[in-house]
């Protein structure tokens, strides 16, 4: 008849053999050394050999034993794997997105739709932030993927599309002597860049509004007392400025930033949100991904 091995038999006698200490196995498999002791000698009368050999206050391991430490070892590996994919197994699946308020305002709706048509158990976990605070949550292992804009890409970002950076405001405005403008708060790339335009141009300007709102952004804006830069679908097209009394603005990317130690059961997820930027790209800006 087979002898099974109890794995919390096999669990304490790797402590004493890692530990070389009684005392400290029984500390971290928190029992008592007396229990210890009872265990070892359970697990001796089990296999019928002896594991240990004293010298001092040492123990040494007999040949027996080092042949059963690396049994045990394998034993314990394949032992906590497999309750570690099961207990994965039946968790909720979820997907941890990252994105800027643009996009949670637009993409996202397309996104969710995509991703609970999938899978209508899925736990979706969206971090609402500005960039740079993004990508540091991503580098954190916080969140999976993070959508955003930037008029520079990374390595590590897919560029899904490009997008124009209109100016947004009374034309009225443009023609001031000095430019009432509203900016995102730093750090921010759009933000950088029209600030780059404007001293390049030599308009003079004056900051009125700062903020992190992409909603007090287009307050500012609609209040008819400042004029922004943003990407094409921040404001309806009424609001775009078509004048030359501003400086062009460059173009923006789109881009999809993933954590490269996704499990591989994520990736059809990471697809289905792909397709939900280029939908939206094509549509607002008639440009495909990867432009």
């Amino acid at each position: 008849m087979p002898i099974n091995i109890p794995t919390y038999l096999l669990r304490s006698f790797m402590a004493i053999v890692d530990t070389n200490s009684m005392v400290r196995a029984a500390e971290e498999v928190h029992l008592t050394q007396s229990a210890l002791s009872l265990q070892m000698r359970r697990l001796q009368e089990l296999l019928q050999i002896d594991f240990f050999s004293r010298s001092g206050r040492n123990l040494r391991l007999t040949p027996a034993g080092r042949e059963l430490y690396e049994h045990a070892e394998r034993i314990l590996n394949l032992n906590d794997k497999a309750v570690a994919l099961l207990a994965q197994a039946g968790e909720k699946q979820r997907i941890r997105i990252g994105c800027v308020q643009d996009f949670a305002e637009t993409v996202l709706e397309d996104v969710f739709a995509n991703l609970f048509r999938e899978n209508a158990d899925l736990l979706v976990e969206v971090k609402v932030s500005i960039s740079t605070e993004l990508v540091e949550m991503l580098q954190r292992n916080q969140i999976d993927l993070v959508i955003r804009m930037s008029p520079q890409a990374q390595e590590a970002d897919e560029i899904m599309a490009s997008a124009p950076v209109k100016w947004y405001g009374k034309s009225e405005l443009f023609d001031l002597p000095v430019l009432p403008i509203a900016l995102l708060t730093k750090p921010c790339g759009i933000r950088d860049a029209i600030v780059d335009e404007l001293e390049r141009s030599a308009k003079p300007y004056r900051l009125i509004v700062e903020t992190r709102s992409i909603s007090a952004l287009r307050a500012a804006v609609r209040s008819g007392m400042a004029v922004t830069g943003r990407a094409g679908m921040f404001m309806p097209p009424e609001h775009v400025y078509l004048g030359d009394s501003a400086p062009p603005l460059p173009m923006t990317y789109i881009l999809l930033t993933c954590n490269p130690g996704l499990p591989p059961q994520i990736e059809p997820m990471i697809d289905l949100v792909r397709n939900s930027i280029v939908r939206f790209a094509d549509s607002n800006y008639r440009v495909t991904a990867g432009a």
